[in-house]
Formats: C-alpha cells, structure tokens, sequence
C-alpha cells in the first residue's frame, strides 16, 4: 500500500512539473511561473525608446591635425594660430617648434 501511495504521489508532481513546462513553453505562464508574460492580443506595444537628438554637421565632420596628422572630429579640436590640433600636446608642441624656428632664423 505504501508504494503505490508513493507512485501516486510521484506521479502527481511529475504532471504539475509538466503542466507547468508546456505552459511556459506556449507563454501561457502556468501556476509558479516565474517569466515574464507575453503580450496578448489587442495590447498596446511596449513604447520604443527615443532616438538621439540628430549631431551638427560640425560633429561629423574630421579634420586633420597639423601637427601629428590624426583625423579628429571638428568639435573636438584645438584652434590655435590658424591650425587645428588634435589636443593640447599637439597644439603645444607645433608652438614650440614655431619658437625655435624664428629664434633659428634670427640666429641665422
């Protein structure tokens, strides 16, 4: 008597086990179903998230670095002495070259 209380009780579990993958499996959900539900029929759609705001021509355009040649965006570049640089080191050292040349023209 024991073992067949024991079958059916086996037997119980493993149909609620089943029960509950085929629901999950056809997005019913089923009893305990952790996952998230499907939309039903009729729904309105999820929201799409918003799109970036459009960038000026100013951010896409590149422009070469006068000192080292990197292509940098436009509105990320250094202006400085009628050239555009692609950071401070840059735009720095095409100075102190500028310097020593001048000064190796009036030695000179």
């Amino acid at each position: 008597m024991g073992r067949l209380f024991e079958l059916i009780v086996c037997g119980g579990f493993l149909g609620l086990a089943l029960e509950s993958w085929v629901a999950r499996l056809s997005g019913r959900g089923g009893r305990g179903s952790r996952g998230p539900r499907r939309a039903t029929r009729g729904a309105a759609p999820a929201p799409r998230p918003q799109a970036a705001a459009p960038r000026s021509p100013a951010d896409l355009t590149l422009v070469r670095c006068a000192a080292c040649g990197t292509h940098v965006p436009q509105s990320r570049t250094i202006a400085a002495g009628g050239a555009r640089y692609c950071s401070e080191c840059c735009a720095g050292g095409a100075a102190e070259q500028a310097g020593t040349a001048r000064a190796g023209e009036r030695a000179g």
